[in-house]
């Protein structure tokens, strides 16, 4: 950890070896993520829904807001075909239009 904590050492209470701490903990964590800024791959996590969850998540979206099921499995049927950017936001987004299209 070297002289990586001693920006945290000047926090009231942060010793050098808690210093030392954070800096491992941090590395590990954010290891995956400073790999895919730096341009290479980064693995999969959890974090990333499947195409199913998404789909099960708009579901749930549209039906709470008042849409009969079958009209949203339709919907979402067709706004899946629109690929579009992979969010969930842009799922329901794209279902909403079809569902206010008929």
């Amino acid at each position: 950890a070297g002289g990586e904590g001693a920006t945290l050492q000047r926090i009231p209470g942060v010793g050098k070896r808690t210093a030392e701490r954070i800096v491992l903990d941090l590395k590990d964590k954010m290891g995956p993520l400073l790999e895919g800024l730096a341009g290479e791959p980064a693995a999969p996590t959890a974090a990333q829904p499947s195409d199913a969850s998404l789909r099960d998540e708009a579901r749930l979206v549209l039906v709470n807001l008042g849409w009969k099921a079958k009209a949203v499995d339709a919907a979402l049927e067709k706004a899946a075909v629109d690929e579009g950017d992979g969010s969930l936001d842009g799922l329901v987004r794209r279902a909403l239009a079809q569902l206010m299209a008929r």
